[in-house]
């Protein structure tokens, strides 16, 4: 089924027992909104009539059939107003922005929207305001003074984390030279003593992962798996060539490292099936909730690549109650403030979850 209106909306939340306000935000996630807008992607807070909290999101405009559209600063489901809007900008790539009430950075220090050819991103489809190449000590010092300026921050104290989400280096020894030279010069320059947490797939090797920890100490990591099975088809090749049985080698290397590690995934790629086994294999390995994130047409075209399961809507609410199951077992949790594009909002296992976004 696809979500056509609120009765949907309510059905679902007591078919699967979710708050009506997840399967909401679900489905915002999955099917974007109609705007009479030339942008084909745009971010917002939403407060939705129904609760006091104004949550953040990043979607889609007109690139699918989607039962919301935006009148003005207002959210309709149908034609059903379902919230108030507000902040409605142009979703761009930037070069660094803020999450967990700015105690948490993200940082694309390698001109990232130059990354292409992985079929279902997005990224090298937004516009950049920066696209900055932090590969030097002087272009990070020069960056992140003018960074200071700019928020008001005497230094970079309260930082809890830096998260590195770049475009690819020439090589993994290229990239660890980065992460190493980022983390000193924040350091010297900038008083940072938190965490770096990479996202991407180039690190592979057990012996970079010890130079990490001799070097960087306090690290985390997402290997960007994003889909498990024909990976070839719609992958860059570099990207395509890590192998499951060589992700879980790598996470069991850095969980023993005493680094935090675990997966990003797309959802909506693969069956419903696919997801359950591989994750079933890969929970024991993890040492932090994967980043799952709902799958978004940044195109028209992009539709194409959804799998047939995940073309109904269920599939999302199918494969959010599979994770709660399979992670009751631990005490891992989805982190909000890490992915935009998730399955929880309101609640997770029945349990009040709080969304930290801001």
């Amino acid at each position: 089924m696809e979500v056509k209106n609120y009765e949907d909306l309510k059905l679902l939340a007591k078919e699967f027992d979710v708050p009506v306000e997840d399967v909401l935000f679900i489905a915002l996630n999955r099917y974007g909104v109609m705007y009479d807008t030339e942008d084909n992607r745009i971010r917002f807070y939403l407060k939705l009539n129904t609760l006091n909290e104004e949550f953040f999101f990043a979607v889609c405009v007109n690139t699918y059939p989607s039962p919301f559209s935006i009148v003005g600063k207002e959210l309709f489901l149908d034609g059903e107003k379902v919230g108030d809007l507000s902040r409605i900008e142009k979703d761009t790539c930037t070069s660094t922005y803020f999450r967990k009430g700015n105690t948490a950075m993200t940082i694309n220090s390698n001109s990232r929207s130059q990354c292409a050819g992985c079929k279902f991103c997005g990224t090298y489809k937004l516009d950049s305001d920066e696209d900055e190449n932090l590969t030097s000590k002087q272009a990070i010092i020069d960056y992140y003074t003018q960074v200071m300026k700019d928020n008001n921050f005497k230094d970079l104290s309260d930082m809890y984390q830096i998260t590195v989400c770049t475009g690819c280096f020439p090589s993994e020894d290229d990239l660890v030279e980065h992460l190493i030279l980022l983390k000193k010069t924040l350091k010297q320059n900038f008083n940072f003593n938190g965490k770096i947490n990479y996202i991407g797939s180039q690190l592979r090797s057990p012996e970079k992962l010890e130079r990490i920890k001799e070097e960087i100490g306090d690290f985390s990591l997402y290997v960007t798996t994003e889909k498990f099975t024909g990976r070839e088809r719609i992958m860059r090749p570099e990207k395509a060539s890590l192998t499951f049985d060589s992700t879980i080698k790598l996470l069991d290397t850095a969980v023993s490292l005493g680094f935090t590690a675990s997966i990003l995934y797309i959802l909506g790629l693969e069956d419903l099936d696919i997801v359950i086994d591989y994750f079933t294999k890969l929970v024991p390995h993890v040492n932090k909730f994967p980043d799952v994130q709902i799958y978004q047409d940044y195109t028209p075209e992009q539709e194409s690549y959804r799998c047939e399961d995940a073309k109904d809507f269920r599939y999302y609410l199918k494969a959010r109650k599979f994770f709660e199951e399979a992670f009751a077992p631990t005490t891992l949790k989805p982190r909000s403030w890490e992915n935009y594009r998730s399955l929880y909002y309101t609640s997770f296992n029945h349990e009040k979850y709080v969304c930290e976004r801001k």
